[in-house]
């Protein structure tokens, strides 16, 4: 998936998209008429995921971006996991349960988020983390990484979705 162009995403803007991440991926979930959301959720979309898969997936993103955010503004420079960055190192040990409990995981992280973001000064922002392999990511740059990941799972959420719908 391309990647957004977030360089001039300020804090605020950070916070005010993990503030609207439950609202838009409950609106992306919606049943219609007489459908099963949770049925359609589990249905597997056009990259071999279903929506319920790009839920979990996306909430416990937040929940590892949330928590080396948290490590690198206490100015710990903590070495980051790999999954920080490279999607390729995100495998998780346990499968998607329900589209509910996912949706709250999602939320509850999203918010932490937005909250940690808003409590971060200005000169927190320059700490700096390591991720493992050598690059350097500074706090701003894990807080535009969340946005990254979230915009992208709501997209991959959406995608599974109309196709589980049978839309073009």
């Amino acid at each position: 998936m391309t990647r957004l162009d977030l360089s001039h995403e300020s804090p605020a803007d950070v916070a005010v998209t993990m503030r609207s991440l439950p609202r838009r991926f409950g609106e992306a979930l919606e049943a219609r008429d007489d459908e099963d959301a949770e049925a359609l959720a589990r249905v597997m979309g056009p990259d071999g995921s279903s929506a319920l898969d790009h839920v979990a997936d996306t909430g416990r993103m937040l929940a590892l971006i949330g928590g080396a955010l948290g490590e690198v503004v206490s100015g710990r420079q903590p070495v980051l996991h790999a999954a920080v960055t490279d999607p390729a190192a995100r495998h998780w040990e346990r499968a998607a349960t329900d589209l509910e409990g996912e949706l709250s995981l999602l939320a509850d992280e999203a918010i932490a988020l937005a909250g940690r973001v808003e409590r971060t000064s200005a000169e927190q922002w320059k700490a700096v983390g390591r991720v493992v392999g050598g690059t350097e990511m500074t706090a701003l740059d894990l807080a535009r990484e969340a946005v990254q990941v979230a915009i992208a799972g709501l997209r991959a959420t959406e995608a599974s979705m109309a196709a589980a719908r049978g839309e073009p």
